[in-house]
Order: C-alpha cells, then structure tokens, then sequence
C-alpha cells in the first residue's frame, strides 16, 4: 500500500482516525510507511497521524529582529495563473477519475465548482538560494497581525500564534532545516543552491512568503495551477502515466528545481508534482468538499484545524500521490526532508 503524508492519498479500509474533528476512512491505521519512502513514512504511534519522526513544536519566546521585515529580492519568477471556474477534486469517472489499480482517498471527492481570482505562482518551488536571502537576515521582525493575508479571504493572514513555531535564532532556524540526511539547506553555498529548500515548517514558509511580498497559496489556488484550471488534468502535463522524464518520485533522489520541463501544468509552473510537498494555506479538513467548500468562491479553510494542506507528492513517494487531485496534510510544526513549499502572488514581479 502507498499511502502520503497524514495518509490521505489512499485508503486501506482499517480504522479512521481524525482530522478536524472529521471522521473518514481518508486515514490508514498508521502501520509502517512508504516502501522505500526513508524520512517519507508514517508514524504508526501518538495522536496526530503524520510522518515518523516529525516533531511536536519548537515553542519558545518570539524572534526578536528588528527593523521592517520586507525581503523582495527573494522572490522568485512567477507564472501568471487566470482565474476561473473549474471542476475540483476528484471524479467518479472521466479524465481524473481514480486510475484504475490505484487506491484513491474519500477526501479527494465530491467533484465541484470553485472560482478563483487570478494571481501569480512561483514557477518553481522555493530553492536553497532563495531560502539562504531570508536564512541570512533572520531573525526578522515579525509581521503585522494579518500580514501575507489572501485579499479575499478573510482571517488569512499572519496570527500572532504563528510565532510559537518559529526558531528563536539564526542558529535555531538551521538546527529545523537539519531534519535529515536529505536535508538541502546548508549554512555555507553549496552544491544544492538550486535544489528546493526542504525541512520547512508551515509557520516558516507562511513567513517567508509574507516577507517576499506573497502569501500561500489556498488549496483551491494551487489545483487550479496543477489541473489546467477547466481543463481538469489528472497530472499537471495531462494524462500521461507518469515517469522519470515528468517527475520526480519514488525511487528518484531529489534534484534540481526545473529538471522536468516536460512536466509543467498549462500555466507554466514546474515541479507541481513530485520534487516535494507544497504547503498550502488551508487547514485539511476531509470533509471540506461535500461540506462548507462545497460552494467555493475565493475561500479557504482558515478558522481551524490540526492539519496544514500538503499538496504535489514528493521525491520519496509513489505516483499515486503526483495527481492533481491528491490532498494531505501534517502538522504545522512538522519538518521534513519530503516538504517544501512556493508561494503566491497578488500581482506580477516588479
């Protein structure tokens, strides 16, 4: 069995654990992991499901920078995503429909309508060199209480809770992007400069984006950049099985950002499947479409949760979790060699 972070990519019919206060089969029972998945497994103890060994907070008092907190050299090329209607989660049948022999989560379905505004993507997921311009000048000062916020959704933005999460230091911040051998991040430059920047918690990629002059994408922001929007790929580059030459999953090492050209969704964005996975804005919550998502326009889960939205697959995962439709998610405080993130945008780069 292949299963994602939090187990939401498949489903083998043992007990449901919770997500959100929502009760589905979407969770496995958490025994054992990925087959060759390394850092990538499932815990199979404690309460949360989520990745063995992923941590349960750092805590500590709030970093202490001073001066504004605005890094715009670190943004990254964008890629410009319209906005539209289209056809969320998975089908029952058509062109992203379950393939067939593959296991596919409840919590990928019903099918439904959202509406986007258009806004911008990172073309890539943010790399080591990018990372480094924010490592270097940390700790920076904290954000304005409802700083890197959706404009449409309300209650998106920087919560003065965030900063529990946060490392105190610079030395800190390296110790959290230390989380394994396949951690990219280095205290020096080096050989992995252009790799995405891995063991990165949700509250620091929420902080990074805010301070590049972004945010995080919502879940329906970032579907809509790996569906083709209307189109309703069931991968990125359509519906072609996926390979080396597409992606980069299980058995592959990570690499590079850009090193699958062939891959990229209609709106230019790379690496949207495979490579690692992508924080989202969201709180996962499993039941979101057939409940308060059902009818979507401009939203988000922001109100609650215990679970923060992964997206893409990863390095260290099968294909099964590199369709456009996949949902998982972990704890926000979780760092590991498997997740990464790229942020959103509200207007184009200067």
């Amino acid at each position: 069995m292949v299963c994602a972070p939090a187990s939401l990519a498949c489903s083998n019919g043992g007990a449901a654990d919770s997500v959100d206060g929502t009760d589905e089969a979407d969770l496995a029972a958490g025994s054992g992991g990925l087959p060759g998945s390394g850092t990538g497994g499932l815990s199979g103890s404690g309460g949360a499901v989520g990745f063995a060994g992923s941590p349960s907070g750092s805590g500590g008092s709030q970093p202490s920078g001073v001066g504004g907190a605005a890094l715009p050299e670190a943004s990254g090329e964008r890629s410009r995503v319209d906005g539209g209607s289209y056809p969320m989660g998975r089908s029952a049948s058509g062109s992203d429909a379950c393939p067939p022999e593959q296991s596919c989560a409840p919590g990928e379905a019903p099918e439904h309508t959202v509406s986007v505004s258009s806004f911008w993507l990172d073309r890539f997921e943010v790399t080591v060199a990018r990372l480094r311009i924010f490592y270097d000048a940390y700790p920076l000062a904290l954000p304005t209480e409802g700083s890197g916020a959706h404009p449409l959704v309300l209650g998106s933005g920087w919560q003065s809770e965030f900063a529990a999460a946060l490392p105190d230091s610079r030395q800190e911040l390296l110790s959290q992007l230390s989380c394994g051998e396949q951690a990219t991040f280095t205290p020096e430059p080096g050989a992995h400069e252009a790799f995405p920047a891995n063991c990165v918690s949700w509250p620091v990629a929420f902080l990074f984006c805010s301070v590049s002059g972004g945010r995080l994408p919502t879940e329906a922001e970032w579907e809509r950049a790996a569906a083709g929007g209307e189109q309703n790929r069931l991968y990125p580059w359509g519906d072609e099985d996926p390979s080396s030459e597409l992606a980069g999953f299980f058995p592959a090492d990570l690499g590079p950002v850009g090193a699958h050209p062939a891959g990229k969704g209609r709106y230019e964005s790379e690496d949207l499947a495979g490579g690692v996975w992508e924080w989202a804005l969201d709180w996962l919550d499993t039941n979101w479409y057939s409940g308060a998502g059902a009818s979507c326009e401009d939203c988000a889960r922001v109100s609650s949760g215990t679970h923060r939205v992964l997206r893409g697959g990863a390095y260290s995962f099968e294909a099964v979790t590199l369709r456009a439709a996949v949902r998982s998610g972990e704890v926000p405080e979780a760092r590991m060699t498997s997740i990464g993130f790229r942020c959103a945008y509200d207007r184009a780069a200067d």
